[in-house]
């Protein structure tokens, strides 16, 4: 876990799941989001915080994770999420966390918490940049308000690094300041 005692208030979050994709709605099931596998910020001056975990025990030596980017392979040796929560929540709590999905975001790192005994801060001020975009132009269906499609859209995509939690922050990052210039938010 990369650490930084200095972090602005401000930071942007993205993070990364098992997703297991076994017949189940894992999108929709909010009790199957306690899978986190990484977790990435980047705040305000560019500082970079990075966390890779091992999923829980009930996806140890499982298969039909999403993507190609993850696997049990590429996780199997790092420590479980027990190992850095309490820093984790000390790190989060009183900031202000851009994200994207924050839907998804949120809850995937509330069940993983709470999965080993922790709760997500409560003071934690959340912005949601599909939200932004859905109160701007009223468009809230999931394959049209993808991070991947609108920084796309934008310019901003950076196609061999989807996927990857630290890189997606890059992204937000860029998508949220686009957001300020266009006037889409106010701030």
């Amino acid at each position: 876990m990369s650490k930084n005692k200095e972090y602005t208030d401000i930071i942007f979050l993205d993070c990364e799941s098992v997703s297991i994709q076994d017949g189940r709605d894992y999108f929709n099931d909010l009790s199957l989001q306690n899978d986190l596998i990484q977790l990435a910020f980047i705040d305000l001056n560019a500082n970079e915080f990075e966390l890779m975990v091992k999923p829980n025990e009930n996806y140890w030596n499982t298969k039909n994770w999403y993507g190609d980017k993850f696997s049990w392979e590429t996780q199997k040796n790092y420590q479980e999420l027990n190992a850095h929560a309490k820093d984790l929540v000390n790190l989060l709590s009183g900031k202000t966390i851009v994200v994207h999905n924050v839907f998804f975001d949120k809850n995937l790192i509330e069940k993983s918490l709470q999965h080993y005994g922790y709760e997500l801060p409560k003071n934690i001020n959340w912005i949601c940049t599909k939200d932004i975009y859905h109160n701007k132009f009223g468009i809230s269906n999931r394959k049209y308000s993808s991070l991947r499609r609108l920084t796309r859209a934008m310019g901003l995509y950076r196609a061999n690094e989807h996927h990857n939690a630290l890189a997606d922050c890059y992204m937000l990052r860029d998508l949220f300041n686009s957001y300020i210039r266009k006037n889409y938010l106010e701030v």
